[in-house]
């Protein structure tokens, strides 16, 4: 089967996301892209993500987590609420942005 769409390592294949050597369905999974920038604020995601790595410490360094300037970050969201973050130079917006759609049309196919 063709490769679709690709970014920082996750490649969209029909209906299935490869990543780490890892398959993952692509039904119901929401993908967004957010711009790295020089704010730093604690959010729910980053806390999620810890506490999903390492509970405990995990909390803390997701609570830590910033996203540094210059970067593109494209997060997959999975129906049971685990994440993938991916992170890329901010040059390599436009590919995130062509990739997040792909994969929310393919996981929007994939629901019917």
């Amino acid at each position: 089967m063709p490769t679709k769409a690709a970014f920082a390592g996750m490649v969209l294949e029909g209906k299935v996301l490869r990543y780490a050597g890892e398959v993952y369905r692509v039904a119901g999974v929401h993908v967004s892209v957010d711009l790295g920038g020089t704010h730093s604020r604690t959010t729910a995601t980053r806390v999620v993500l810890g506490t999903a790595i390492n509970a405990g410490s995990g909390t803390l360094i997701g609570a830590m987590a910033k996203k540094q300037t210059g970067y593109v970050y494209l997060t997959v969201e999975f129906p049971n609420g685990g994440q993938i973050v991916l992170e890329s130079k901010a040059n390599y917006e436009i590919l995130a942005r062509d990739v997040a759609a792909a994969v929310n049309s393919a996981s929007r196919a994939a629901a019917r």
